[in-house]
């Protein structure tokens, strides 16, 4: 690792969604923290109070916050030890990051799919067929980056 991760608490929804990378990293290096779920009334309550009202927030030991899932991904990232050394590869890989966002968001919004609808409700098909419309270019976009089996690394 490159310095001492400081203790911190992840605040998130309880869905994968924005904060499912973040845990993977956190996982894969053994960092321990505080998994913080909020949703419902709690999340209602506490929403003003987040920066940018929204979720994940990243709260440090000393009160300070980081929001932002790209943010926290590239700082968990860093503590880690998962960020290229080299600064042209760190810009490739923030570049497919921020390739994968934009299913979590538009046209695509795969996270209401996967975590939130009832699958036998028709919000859900329609919004599954938009998504399989679209995931065929998305998925040929994604798959021209890689490199053997791999997009990195």
């Amino acid at each position: 690792m490159a310095s001492a991760m400081p203790k911190f608490k992840l605040t998130y929804l309880p869905v994968r969604a924005r904060a499912e990378n973040i845990r993977m990293m956190l996982k894969y290096a053994g960092i321990e923290y505080e998994n913080e779920i909020i949703g419902g009334p709690a999340w209602a309550a506490a929403k003003k109070s987040q920066p940018f009202d929204k979720l994940p927030v990243v709260t440090l030991e000393d009160g300070r916050r980081i929001a932002q899932s790209a943010a926290i991904s590239r700082w968990v990232a860093h503590f880690a030890g998962l960020l290229p050394a080299d600064p042209t590869e760190a810009a490739r890989q923030d570049m497919l990051f921020e390739a994968a966002q934009e299913l979590c968001g538009g046209q695509f919004n795969v996270n209401p799919i996967c975590n939130v609808l009832d699958v036998e409700g028709e919000e859900y098909a329609a919004k599954k067929q938009a998504f399989m419309e679209n995931w065929a270019v998305a998925s040929e976009n994604l798959g021209a980056q890689l490199l053997a089996p791999f997009f990195g690394g």
